[in-house]
């Protein structure tokens, strides 16, 4: 789906945001003091979505991800990212505005972005950026507002823009030019189903997986009636959707129970799982290392900003609970961040920043290097002179993930919030993850959140729960509006009703059973 836009006329506010930047560099090299670069000329996310952090190089000794330890080795890697939340939406929708998900409000199927709040889209192309994206739909369409500020906003089907679109993408960056641009290309590369079904059921025979025709035969005889199947069934057809190639070979509705962490396979099946993620995450790695690759032919590199992030994890039911949907724990929240700027970060001698940055952090940052006014009512804060080497994170930060529950047809869970600060991660309580009083827990000493401290520290965990008070009682709230009517949302509105096309596009991704 591609969605064109005319341009905005800025070619005046580029040559004054830029011709004396590039004065004022030349003057400083001429007295031999060139400490400020200018602007980047060029500025391109890359949404990995669904990819945790321990399963990225840098956070790990791995593999999946050569190429992008390349460029963090000239960039700068942030240890302890977070997300702004546990879905797509939420998450992105902070990334291009700076606000908390409470403040945007766009956490459900109907809402769409106030018109009253900017986005990172909007600023730059008023500044007189050209501005693109090559995106995967679902829960960063159009219509929850993502497309605002952009020229084009092209939607591709599911997994390809890493893959067989990808060309266009690096057509995209070759025909721009010199001209000052702002690229966002998003990918559910990573997202289940994974991959790798064929080659599973030919190694291991004895764990009998359906047959091509057989998985035929089930989705229609299983798919959407799987009320009856034994956990066993159950368990095998969730595997099998698991490693299926493409969204359209699933047997839905068949959901995972807690049962399945006790079948006699299940350690190894997760094993070739997990590694089936991997193998997409290394799809989207090569992709990187390809928009570097370009840059660098083109005489680009050094004056892009590259900022390659996730929304949000994935689990592998390290605490009993799979994917992503309400759950607060690491292998969920924790998220890659890496900024690539080579004509501001060569001189930088660490490449690794520790301590706490989410979500809400990346937009102010960006206006920041730009030299733009920043928003005022955003909740992150300028990372500039922690990327320069000027300054370090406050020891004293929290932040506050928000967990939610994404269901577009049921009454939603109760939002939940995640408190990181000073080493240790307190979680609002709620049975779907196991307690309904909260965790405590001390993520140096025990980085798999084990051991819940909440009793122990009992001073500690009201101490962070004041600490949250604060911080809600602080935000701004901008109402979001109904996607259709254009109305504010209440809070009261009935269950959405989608047309087809939107309800096989949430199916495919897991979210509608």
């Amino acid at each position: 789906m591609r969605t064109e836009r005319p341009r905005n006329g800025g070619a005046t506010l580029t040559a004054a945001l830029f011709v004396p930047f590039v004065l004022l560099e030349a003057t400083l090299l001429l007295l031999g003091c060139a400490e400020t670069p200018p602007p980047p000329q060029r500025i391109i996310f890359l949404s990995m979505d669904t990819v945790r952090a321990d399963h990225v190089n840098g956070y790990r000794p791995l593999d999946t991800t050569p190429e992008l330890a390349k460029i963090a080795a000239e960039g700068v890697l942030f240890r302890d990212f977070y997300g702004a939340s546990t879905y797509t939406s939420p998450s992105h929708m902070s990334i291009f505005t700076g606000l908390d998900p409470r403040e945007h409000g766009v956490a459900s199927i109907v809402a769409r972005l106030s018109p009253n709040v900017p986005t990172l889209a909007e600023i730059l192309s008023q500044a007189g950026f050209r501005t693109a994206a090559f995106h995967e739909g679902a829960y960063v369409a159009a219509r929850f507002g993502f497309d605002r500020g952009f020229d084009s906003y092209d939607e591709y089907p599911r997994g390809s823009v890493v893959d067989e679109a990808f060309p266009e993408v690096l057509d995209w960056i070759r025909s721009a030019g010199p001209d000052p641009y702002f690229l966002f290309v998003h990918t559910y590369a990573a997202h289940r189903p994974y991959g790798g079904l064929e080659a599973y059921r030919a190694a291991h025979p004895e764990r009998g997986l359906p047959s091509d025709a057989e998985l035929a035969l089930l989705r229609t005889t299983v798919s959407g009636n799987a009320a009856d199947l034994s956990d066993s069934q159950r368990y095998l057809y969730y595997i099998v959707n698991s490693l299926v190639e493409r969204d359209k070979d699933q047997i839905t509705g068949v959901a995972p129970a807690e049962s399945f962490t006790t079948e006699p396979h299940f350690a190894a099946d997760i094993a070739v799982v997990r590694a089936s993620y991997d193998e997409r995450i290394r799809q989207i790695d090569r992709a990187i290392g390809q928009i570097r690759d370009t840059l660098v032919e083109a005489g680009q590199w050094e004056d892009t900003l590259l900022v390659v992030f996730s929304d949000h994890g994935e689990a592998f039911f390290e605490h009993g609970l799979d994917r992503h949907g309400y759950i607060p724990f690491e292998e969920v929240l924790k998220v890659p961040l890496v900024i690539s700027y080579p004509r501001f970060l060569r001189n930088r001698s660490e490449h690794v920043v520790e301590g706490l940055a989410w979500h809400l952090d990346i937009l102010p940052t960006v206006l920041s290097l730009m030299g733009l006014p920043i928003p005022p009512d955003g909740q992150g804060i300028d990372l500039k002179p922690i990327l320069a080497g000027d300054a370090e994170i406050p020891e004293s930060r929290a932040i506050f993930p928000a967990v939610l529950s994404g269901a577009p047809f049921r009454a939603p869970l109760p939002v939940r919030r995640v408190t990181l600060m000073n080493g240790y991660k307190r979680i609002e309580g709620h049975a779907h993850y196991g307690d309904t009083r909260g965790y405590l827990f001390e993520l140096a000493s025990d980085p798999g959140e084990e051991r819940n401290l909440r009793d122990k520290r009992r001073d500690l965990f009201g101490a962070m729960a004041a600490r949250l008070r604060v911080y809600l009682d602080g935000l701004t709230i901008h109402p979001p509006v109904h996607r259709r009517t254009g109305l504010a949302i209440t809070g009261r509105e009935a269950p959405p009703r989608l047309d087809p096309e939107e309800l096989e596009k949430l199916r495919i991704l897991g979210y509608v059973e």
